[in-house]
């Protein structure tokens, strides 16, 4: 994942002056495996804006899809909090329903953003149905 991560970087968000952070494998919930990756990303300069982007690929190819602004995001639903699902919620203008291609991959994404909810929007964004532990970055069984 480390080459595709360099990738993005490189094609996507350097050419808009951004570095990305954090990213996600996921398909949309119920629906077929339409493979795209969710990104976070944040601007150089001051003050530091946010951003998820959605990029679908095409073979090696990557575009950005679509993008918002974390500001917007309201709420981010886990699924459950005891146990290892790869599905969560982002409820923006309309809540988006993902599942990512494995759980840690979730995990770490959610670690990432809660770190950006409360580095740059000071604890804005609520986050439900996920353990304290993740959240936090400490190492779960």
């Amino acid at each position: 994942m480390t080459s595709i991560r360099n990738l993005l970087q490189r094609e996507i968000f350097t050419p808009k002056e951004e570095r990305l952070l954090g990213i996600v494998h996921v398909w949309k919930g119920g629906k077929k495996k339409k493979n795209s990756i969710l990104c976070a990303a944040v601007t150089s300069e001051r003050p530091v804006q946010i951003s998820l982007v959605k990029v679908k690929s095409d073979r090696w190819q990557y575009k950005q899809s679509t993008c918002w602004a974390m500001e917007d995001l309201m709420l981010v639903d886990g699924k459950d909090a005891v146990k290892d699902t790869a599905e969560f919620d982002f409820h923006l203008n309309k809540v988006y329903k993902w599942v990512a291609s494995s759980p840690s991959e979730k995990i770490a994404f959610m670690t990432c953003m809660w770190k950006l909810n409360q580095r740059y929007l000071q604890n804005k964004v609520k986050f439900i149905n996920i353990s304290p532990d993740i959240l936090q970055g400490k190492a779960v069984s």
